[in-house]
């Protein structure tokens, strides 16, 4: 980008300032700029998703008998709607909040997967609701055998803060399982 920027500025130098394609070459080299930063976002995510991935095959890859991995978030709301509706009624509805927990253990020497589903109708996403979560997902996986999980999930206020963290040790301590560790994926 800098050669470019060099040689548009050249040009500009060449055009009288009240010229209207001095002007449109500005707005050019501007929608260029957006455009690579737009494009080394993209890069960093895709390198952040890799990342995320190789961590999560890694889990999976090394499991022994009895471990877990939990993949969880929230989900969309489940929204009252009407056919053609307009996209600025469609923002701040009330409606049914849905956590999905994605459970895929090594019990005898198989994998299985489960999906855990949670559905509560005008649920505060907080901190509380995820600790309710994990407290049910963490009891029905200890009752099929599992010993110990990891925990993945995004970089929401919600999973990451301490309250959550530490409880969710001694919840899991409480039932009987091992947290092995709380892994995050993408940021948000």
């Amino acid at each position: 980008m800098p050669i470019l920027t060099a040689k548009v500025d050249q040009i500009l130098e060449s055009i009288d300032a009240s010229s209207p394609e001095r002007y449109r070459i500005m707005r050019l080299l501007e929608e260029c700029q957006w455009n690579e930063r737009a494009i080394m976002e993209y890069r960093m995510h895709q390198v952040r998703a890799a990342a995320s991935e190789l961590a999560r095959r890694k889990i999976i890859d090394e499991f022994e008998e009895g471990e877990c991995l939990i993949i969880w978030d929230f989900s969309m709301k489940i929204l009252p709607c009407e056919a053609n509706e307009k996209q600025s009624n469609f923002y701040a509805k009330k409606g049914v909040s849905m956590h999905a927990a994605y459970a895929i253990a090594k019990l005898g020497g198989q994998l299985y997967c489960h999906t855990f589903s949670h559905f509560a109708q005008d649920l505060v996403q907080n901190a509380i609701a995820v600790v309710g979560i994990a407290f049910h997902v963490l009891t029905m996986l200890k009752e099929n055998g599992v010993k110990s999980v990891f925990l993945r999930s995004d970089t929401a206020a919600y999973y990451r803060c301490s309250s959550v963290i530490s409880t969710i040790y001694v919840l899991a301590q409480k039932i009987g399982i091992v947290v092995n560790g709380y892994v995050f994926s993408e940021s948000q």
